[in-house]
């Protein structure tokens, strides 16, 4: 009928309430166990920890720490490590492998300072030290944006430390041939070149578009 008004469409059906507030309450759980995931998870940790000393014989103990350290550094959970090496060196503190594992952990989780103590110790100015990490700590200062004379000087005594150890070291051949050629010292460069072994090809492709040609010999 053309008097009649138009009719109000349907008002919009609303979610009971009780739908509602579950969600809600769903969603604070959930919100609450994401905020205690850490604990929860150190909390497993700890009881896996005691559980395998409780059952283990002390040398079976010592060797799943040193897995677990070893785990935990390729997965980049530092935390893990620190524990775990401390554990290890609480048992061997004279371990250079295991105090090298720390001091690399330390540095993962900000402990800057005692972490370059510790490389320190590994890396004496007088003496062998230890190799892994007198290769770590002559890459680190090679690896600055701008590495100058004195940091050079540094990293080219901790890899000629290492070859007094490990004469036929492809590591510290390749990075001394590295050192030489940025300072021109070509027969240097040349000589740890040759000794570089399965490096060689890839310190190669870097240094030879630099190098001089040999001098002729004489007749």
């Amino acid at each position: 009928m053309s008097g009649a008004s138009p009719a109000k469409p349907p008002a919009p059906r609303r979610r009971p309430q009780r739908v509602e507030a579950g969600a809600a309450a769903h969603a604070s759980v959930f919100w609450r166990w994401l905020a205690a995931a850490p604990a929860i998870v150190a909390l497993v940790s700890s009881l896996t920890i005691a559980a395998v000393i409780v059952t283990q014989s002390p040398g079976e103990v010592l060797h799943w720490y040193q897995t677990v350290a070893e785990r935990a550094m390729r997965n980049r959970d530092y935390q893990l490590a620190v524990v775990c090496y401390q554990r290890l060196l609480s048992d061997e503190p004279e371990d250079p492998a295991n105090e090298f594992g720390f001091a690399l952990s330390l540095a993962g989780v900000g402990r800057q300072r005692e972490a370059i103590e510790l490389l320190a110790r590994l890396t004496p100015d007088q003496g062998p030290g230890y190799v892994p990490a007198r290769l770590f700590v002559a890459q680190q200062l090679l690896d600055f944006k701008s590495p100058t004379s004195e940091t050079r000087a540094r990293a080219e005594r901790n890899l000629l430390r290492v070859l007094e150890i490990e004469p036929m070291n492809e590591t510290a051949h390749a990075r001394l041939a590295a050192i030489y050629a940025e300072e021109e010292k070509w027969d240097l460069c040349r000589y740890h070149l040759e000794r570089c072994g399965a490096l060689r090809r890839e310190v190669e492709g870097r240094i030879l578009p630099l190098m001089p040609p040999r001098p002729a010999a004489a007749n």
